[in-house]
């Protein structure tokens, strides 16, 4: 465990660092994961995972292998190998390889290899699936494979 300058962090679990920041927190079973500055950001039962900046970001549960870059209040988690790069209240959640870019309260929902790039109030529900931008669109459970471009409420269905 490495501490290196910040105020009130705690790591506490083996071959973590804690690099700046304020109240950030590596905790159950998180080996070799780190934070980099920004505050109330949290990494736990995710190992090899990292947050680099922004506040109230947190890797949970089993989400080996995840960035979170910056934002606030994002989350990933029973998410491995996903990459979330910033923007406020954007979630994957069981979605192992999913990739969200940017924006405002996105969300990959059991979208194994899925991708949002931006957008706000965009979500995706399904494996391998993308939606490019725009508002409130939707890729349900039986859109698998589904690509939506941007706009405003599109929503995909497959037969």
């Amino acid at each position: 465990m490495v501490l290196i300058g910040g105020k009130n962090n705690s790591a506490s679990t083996n071959f973590s660092t804690i690099g700046g920041g304020d109240t950030n927190q590596i905790i159950n079973s998180s080996e070799y994961s780190s934070i980099l500055g920004g505050q109330k950001n949290t990494i736990q039962k995710s190992k090899f995972s990292s947050i680099v900046g922004g506040g109230g970001n947190y890797v949970d549960s089993f989400s080996d292998y995840s960035s979170l870059v910056a934002g606030l209040s994002n989350v990933v988690t029973e998410s491995a190998l996903a990459i979330l790069g910033s923007g406020k209240n954007n979630t994957i959640s069981n979605s192992q390889g999913g990739f969200l870019g940017a924006g405002t309260s996105n969300s990959i929902l059991n979208g194994a290899n899925s991708n949002i790039v931006g957008g706000v109030e965009n979500q995706v529900a399904v494996t391998a699936a993308s939606i490019v931008g725009g508002t409130a669109n939707t890729i349900s459970s039986t859109g698998k494979h589904s690509f939506i471009g941007g706009g405003y409420k599109n929503s995909t269905t497959s037969k």
